[in-house]
């Protein structure tokens, strides 16, 4: 039996990444003068910009659920550019936050 192998990433796919489960997020994804597919890592820490909201955000991630295409981060930080730079930057405790699940 022979099986089919894909050369492009798609959303939800597995992998290990230095012995860490790896999904990705998005593929062929355009940002900030650069395209290619987003992968997150187990126990990795990652920035990110929620447009609807205009915050950057800065989170660990505990967990990826290819399944369902989630991924359960904590977030811990934020505020730090764009329309909250005004307002005073503050990071906050990881134990005052309580996980999060966002779907891919």
């Amino acid at each position: 039996m022979q099986f089919e192998t894909t050369s492009k990433s798609f959303i939800g796919e597995l992998r290990l990444h230095k012995q860490q489960r790896s999904m990705c997020v998005m593929a062929d994804a355009s940002f900030g003068g650069g395209h290619g597919d987003l992968w997150m890592t187990e126990g990795l820490v990652y920035e990110f910009w929620v447009k609807s909201v205009h915050r950057l955000f800065r989170a660990a991630c505990l967990n990826v659920d290819p399944a369902n295409k989630q991924v359960h981060m904590l977030i811990y930080g934020g505020d730090t550019w764009g329309l909250g730079a005004a307002s005073e930057s503050r990071s906050e405790s990881a134990e005052w936050c309580d996980p999060v699940c966002a779907s891919v």
